[in-house]
């Protein structure tokens, strides 16, 4: 499986500077990124990723199970 597109979920309203926002960053560099927060988790479209980046933020929300594959960054 190849991965192009991935989605990097975590939230930045509380703190901007927040570990998501250089991972997104760096990984922008290689690949086609999107950010959503977690309270955009019920309208991402599912087909349209490779992956499911989710990164800790120190918030607790959990992906809804249709955003396969998952990858948790702590």
């Amino acid at each position: 499986m190849s991965i192009r597109r991935v989605a990097v979920i975590f939230d930045n309203d509380a703190r901007p500077e927040t570990t998501g926002f250089y991972c997104r960053r760096a990984l922008g560099s290689i690949l086609e990124v999107e950010h959503f927060t977690p309270s955009e988790l019920q309208s991402i479209d599912s087909s349209a990723f490779d992956l499911f980046l989710n990164i800790d933020d120190g918030m607790r929300y959990h992906l809804p199970d249709n955003l396969r594959p998952s990858a948790y960054w702590a």
